[in-house]
């Protein structure tokens, strides 16, 4: 979308392929360490290999099947979804009795009551660890990919409020189930919460329900998320360079980097300090260098009269106030010495970039015209 109607430019195109594909790899890589970890929990098995496996499982999955195992997927295992997690929220909230103001004073009672409580909190860090989720699901390819697949634009707005409502709400649950397991248990990690509550409160059955969810949430995510950044590399990167290319030949690169992606994303699942650490890495990456570039395309418009019509450039940005910006904005959200707000202040950075570079590089591209 940027390359069509903000900045028609080859390099940006393939910045951005890179950055959206990054939060791709994270979500893979994510879910083989989740399996990992819960099979170390309950069985105590190494969880290497089981990363490994798991993610041999994604590759083969995706490779043989393509978009059409990811839109089947969805549709079969979000009803597991539903049905299952609906199931584990109940249960997982009976220590406390369904009850938050019970909640409120277990929390009190281990020591940890600043958790159901605004004060004392660092606005300005959570408002950047907010802004870090929202930038990186502004710019996941496999949502927009959705988008696009849908029949009409009502279809595909319907979809993403209803989805989004569903995630905002789970999410909280989760949140709250967190806090449960932390009163019983204080000596966990994050990434091991959920798998010990699992062996140590909940009958066999249950777990087993709770199993196949995960089981289900993870293929129907890591498999959409090898697609979307195959998709992503071989339309961003190799097209645009590659203009003579045939169909097939871009199968076949899609099914090779479907492959390649899989084994990268094992690897940052085995070596990334926990899930959480690199989702947030990705989503800043990403986020940091794309949300600044999509927002100021949005808003700075050459002809504000004009609605964006794709294949239409209607927007301000050069293509080296692109480049710029989405450089700036991904690097610094890594640079550790500007403290807990680099993401603000990358975002800021980024911004400023895009506008100030593609004001003195306009007259430049006028001249190319």
């Amino acid at each position: 979308m940027i390359d069509n109607i903000f900045v028609n430019d080859k390099i940006t195109r393939a910045f951005g392929g890179i950055l959206a594909s990054v939060i791709m790899i994270a979500w893979v890589g994510g879910q083989g360490k989740a399996f990992g970890n819960i099979f170390n929990i309950i069985t105590g098995a190494n969880p290497i290999p089981i990363i490994l496996v798991f993610s041999s499982i994604f590759i083969l999955y995706t490779t043989l099947g393509g978009i059409h195992s990811v839109v089947w997927t969805d549709l079969i295992q979000g009803i597991l979804v539903v049905f299952f997690g609906a199931a584990f929220y109940i249960y997982a909230f009976s220590p406390v009795h369904w009850s938050f103001a019970e909640l409120g004073i277990q929390l009190a009672e281990v020591g940890k009551s600043q958790l159901w409580t605004f004060e004392h909190t660092d606005k300005v860090t959570l408002l950047s660890k907010f802004f870090t989720g929202c930038i990186g699901i502004l710019v996941v390819q496999a949502y927009w990919q959705r988008c696009f697949s849908a029949k009409d634009s009502k279809t595909a707005r319907n979809a993403m409020l209803f989805s989004g409502f569903i995630a905002i709400f789970m999410v909280i649950l989760t949140t709250f189930t967190g806090m449960v397991i932390l009163t019983l248990n204080q000596n966990l990690s994050p990434d091991d919460a959920i798998p010990w509550f699992m062996l140590n409160h909940v009958p066999l059955w249950i777990s087993a329900m709770i199993f196949v969810l995960i089981l289900a949430a993870g293929m129907s995510t890591a498999d959409s998320s090898l697609n979307s950044a195959a998709v992503l590399i071989v339309n961003d990167i190799i097209k645009p360079f590659k203009e003579n290319v045939s169909e097939d030949d871009l199968v076949k690169y899609a099914k090779i980097l479907t492959v390649c992606i899989g084994v990268f994303s094992a690897l940052a699942g085995i070596y990334a300090s926990s899930i959480l650490g690199l989702f947030s890495k990705a989503y800043a990456i990403a986020g940091g260098g794309l949300a600044p570039l999509l927002i100021v395309g949005l808003l700075w418009k050459k002809d504000k009269s004009v609605d964006f019509k794709e294949g239409t450039i209607n927007s301000n940005i050069t293509p080296w106030g692109a480049r710029v910006g989405v450089i700036i904005g991904s690097i610094l959200t890594q640079v550790n010495a500007l403290g807990s707000h680099r993401l603000l202040i990358a975002l800021l950075a980024s911004t400023i970039s895009i506008i100030v570079v593609s004001m003195l590089t306009k007259e430049k591209e006028k001249q190319i015209l």
